[in-house]
């Protein structure tokens, strides 16, 4: 846990006693979880060109840093600071909370902590609509205060659900790396989408990415979706390559947050790989000026949206105070240990969300670094507002030799593709493909080991079904070249010991039929 207090003013805190209160500067409660060096800095930043170019806007700023797969810990962090705050000069009691913490116990610890005590708060949390626990069952008035807006990283994700949905994907392995949280889209991502599928962090590069790949594999999955960097996306794509995993057969797909992405594929012969990944900013001059600076990291979207979202809490109560709307006063909190589920949160009347989209709105002098703003009426519906476009990437002796915009997206929560080059688009999900087990035994099954050709009547009844059917297939013989029994403890062997282990989808050829292989 990190405590501390920036303090803004030169020589010291801001003391001086301000004779109309309606002109003074806001004061910031901004908690942040550790391991959020992306918003960590942005934030900071962010604060410290505001005050450097509008010192009348910002006053007092408390910081904390909190672990938040601890919510104890997380509480007793803010409630302390939060008392030194309340119990400081009246001057510097904070306006509102800035809160960039991402998901778990803790986050739900800090919707619980500004519910409970009525804290004005704009946050830049994971989650959709009831996904922020703390703040499920807030009154109406608090709907007006307490004002969430989803991220870019937790976006991104939802362009799964839109590609399966207009492509009808029937499985779909989901891999994702430290650079997205994916906790609370477990239950959410496909739902009611009928695609079979997983969510899985990614094993680290090498040999165990290419056995977890192998393992997803076996579990009759053919369309894999990489969330993460270029490092992560990279090395998934090689993994699969070295498997044999990127031919027609197979879908890759990566979402990236950064919009100059590159693949780095070495060993692939043929490979190809559809990559979704933010539009350029078309304030390319303010984003230049930030990241010269060293201002923004990257990935620069998310960077920038915690940037931009500092500064317009900032401007936003700065406006309602300006238009007296909400007044300093030490009396509107209580602290953490005055807190008892008795008594009534007080009523705020402040429409903190209707400042923040005038701030943000048509007129206004607000302009996004990278992505802009949507508002809606509730948690959930706010979110970054950017474009992302899908790149055909087509990979051949180690080297890209072809990239294509073939689809674009507006992110956002069922919000459907645009599909600009349907035929290479469509071309991208994998093909319907079984995997064949057999025993060579002619005339119904041949092998002519000098050309690799297969050849028989069940290899030309099973290409008559192709006729009517379309779908792909590969073959091979079964290795101890058994048909399949049972023995007496009920273990079988040859094909359909394969196909109950579920490494085959179909056993071809002169198989005699049993009442035991019947029951398998």
């Amino acid at each position: 846990i990190l405590l501390w207090l920036l303090v803004v003013g030169e020589g010291g805190p801001v003391t001086a006693q301000y004779n109309d209160v309606i002109n003074r500067p806001v004061n910031v409660f901004v908690i942040n979880d550790a391991g959020n060096d992306v918003a960590n800095k942005s934030v900071t930043n962010s604060l410290r060109t505001l005050k450097d170019k509008n010192p009348d806007k910002l006053g007092q700023v408390y910081v904390v840093q909190v672990n938040i797969s601890d919510s104890k810990e997380t509480l007793n962090a803010i409630c302390d600071l939060w008392k030194s705050a309340i119990t400081d000069n009246q001057d510097n009691i904070p306006d509102f909370v800035l809160d960039t913490t991402t998901y778990g116990i803790g986050a739900e610890t800090v919707n619980k902590f500004t519910a409970f005590l009525g804290i004005p708060t704009l946050s830049a949390q994971y989650g959709q609509e009831g996904d922020m626990l703390g703040w499920r069952e807030i009154s109406e008035d608090q709907k007006q205060y307490l004002v969430q807006v989803m991220n870019p990283a937790d976006l991104m994700p939802e362009v799964v659900r839109e590609q399966c949905s207009h492509f009808n994907i029937s499985n779909a392995a989901i891999l994702f790396d430290e650079s997205f949280v994916m906790d609370h889209k477990y239950k959410s991502l496909l739902l009611n989408v009928p695609t079979r599928h997983v969510i899985v962090p990614t094993k680290p590069a090498g040999t165990a990415l290419r056995e977890q790949i192998s393992r997803l594999r076996d579990l009759d999955i053919v369309n894999f979706f990489v969330l993460g960097t270029e490092a992560t996306i990279s090395a998934a794509l090689q993994a699969a390559s070295n498997l044999g995993f990127t031919d027609h057969r197979y879908g890759w797909f990566g979402i990236n947050l950064n919009e100059d992405f590159t693949i780095q594929c070495p060993d692939c012969k043929r490979a190809r790989i559809l990559v979704f990944k933010p539009e350029m900013s078309t304030s390319q001059q303010q984003l230049n000026e930030l990241t010269s600076k060293g201002a923004l990291p990257k990935p620069w979207i998310q960077s920038a949206f915690y940037y931009d979202l500092t500064k317009i809490g900032i401007l936003a109560m700065k406006a309602a105070i300006d238009a007296g709307e909400w007044k300093l006063d030490r009396r509107r909190f209580m602290l953490c240990d005055d807190y008892n589920e008795n008594v009534t949160t007080p009523l705020r009347n402040l429409d903190f969300r209707k400042r923040l989209k005038l701030v943000t709105g048509g007129g206004s002098v607000f302009m996004p670094t990278y992505a802009g703003f949507g508002w809606g009426n509730k948690n959930g519906e706010s979110q970054a507002k950017f474009e992302a476009n899908g790149v055909a990437i087509q990979i051949r002796d180690s080297r890209v030799t072809s990239e294509e915009i073939v689809e674009s997206w507006q992110a956002g929560v069922d919000v459907p593709l645009t599909i600009k080059n349907p035929g290479i688009a469509a071309n991208q999900t994998a093909v319907t493909s079984y995997r064949v087990v057999t025993v060579i035994k002619p005339p119904f099954i041949m092998h002519d080991n000098k050309t690799g050709e297969w050849s028989g009547y069940c290899i030309d009844l099973l290409n008559k079904i192709r006729e009517h059917v379309k779908f792909e297939y590969t073959i091979e013989e079964v290795e101890d070249k058994e048909y399949g029994n049972m023995d007496e403890q009920g273990n079988w062997n040859g094909m359909v010991k394969v196909l109950k282990d579920k490494k085959a989808d179909i056993a071809l050829g002169a198989l005699a039929v049993m009442a035991e292989r019947e029951n398998v």
